[in-house]
């Protein structure tokens, strides 16, 4: 998945008030055509990476929990870091992997808490 926006429903060719009767059948009408199996050479994969858009949007509307969280929150919702930046996680888990590093270390040395404790 990207980090890039998609409307799910410009990509299925619907409106946001579709049911899941239009979804499953834009979905199935588009997943024929976009089908790479279908396809040779440069348009194949052209046609693969429409395909894999497709199977996305379906994944999310054809779910009504999921599509009613992508309504609310849009792409953002879908990746679950609303508000969240990705560096943020990363420090994070370099702060975890120095404190472990850190006890044991301590531990090693006979030492029974955290120094300064």
């Amino acid at each position: 998945m990207t980090s890039a926006y998609r409307d799910y429903y410009r990509v299925l060719g619907l409106e946001r008030t579709a049911g899941e009767g239009e979804i499953k059948a834009a979905y199935r009408r588009l997943a024929r055509k976009h089908h790479p199996d279908l396809h040779t050479g440069s348009q194949k994969e052209a046609e693969e990476e429409k395909f894999k858009e497709i199977n996305e949007a379906y994944e999310v509307l054809s779910d009504p929990e999921k599509r009613a969280k992508y309504d609310k929150l849009g792409i953002k919702g879908r990746m679950g870091r609303v508000g969240k930046h990705p560096i943020w996680e990363i420090l994070g888990i370099i702060v975890i992997s120095l404190q472990r590093f850190w006890w044991k270390y301590w531990r090693s040395k006979g030492q029974p808490t955290w120094p300064g404790y």
